[in-house]
Formats: C-alpha cells, structure tokens, sequence
C-alpha cells in the first residue's frame, strides 16, 4: 500500500496546511522552520519536500493535532501535547495508517515527564497520567 502524499492527507481531513509558498508565489511570512513544521496561525506549516513516510506522517498529524488542542482552548503544556497525541492517533485511524508502538514512546515519556509536578484530580489530568503507564 502507498502511503498517501501530505496533500492528499490535509485535503482528505480538512486541514488548514501550508507549504512555505503562497498562491501568489510568495515566501510564507510565519516564522519557524517549514521543514521541521510548526503552527502558526490556525494553520499547520509543513514543507512536504520529501516522499512521505510513516515518520513524517506522524509528526505531520502530531502537528496537527496541537492545531485542534490551542484552537480548543487548551492551556497548559501537557494538556497540549496530550491532545495532540490522541487527536493523532484518531486521526491516523481515519487514514488507516498504522505506525509502530515504538514510535510514540519518546512522545509518552515526554508526556510523562511533563506530568510530575501537576497536581489536581482533573479528568483529563487522571485520563492522561493512566495513558503514559
């Protein structure tokens, strides 16, 4: 099975995508680095330079996923990455692409990290302190 192209994938789930260049021509006037994506704006900047592979896909959808966490109101760092952790895996579900396990443990330990010093009996707090164990 192909893997399908970032294009295919931000027109397939609707997501507000960016490639460094504008319509006109013109260089994209957000500041951070294309190639290693971040978000600005509302919108996912990714320059999708390269064929895609499962790596890149999910930080494409990681990236993504924080898009909907900040547009969600959310605050706090954890509460951040959490979000974008599941938005990702729910989105990858809908793509059918399936990534090893092994490629979300540095993302769980980052979490897991980040979890130390929160204290509270939040839902979401309780739900993503069981999700890094």
């Amino acid at each position: 099975m192909a893997l399908p192209t970032y294009y295919e994938i931000s027109e397939k789930l609707g997501i507000p995508h960016c490639r460094g260049i504008r319509a006109n021509g013109q260089l994209c006037y957000a500041k951070g680095n294309h190639q290693r994506g971040f978000v600005a704006d509302n919108v996912v900047h990714w320059n999708d330079r390269y064929r895609p592979e499962r790596a890149g896909i999910r930080k494409f959808l990681v990236l993504e996923g924080r898009r909907v966490a900040i547009e969600g109101g959310a605050k706090e760092p954890w509460r951040i990455h959490y979000r974008s952790l599941r938005e990702m895996q729910m989105l990858a579900r809908e793509l059918g692409v399936r990534f090893p396990a092994s490629a979300g443990e540095a993302d769980r330990d980052r979490l897991r990290a980040m979890l130390v010093n929160v204290r509270g009996k939040d839902p979401e707090l309780v739900e993503a302190r069981a999700w890094v164990k």
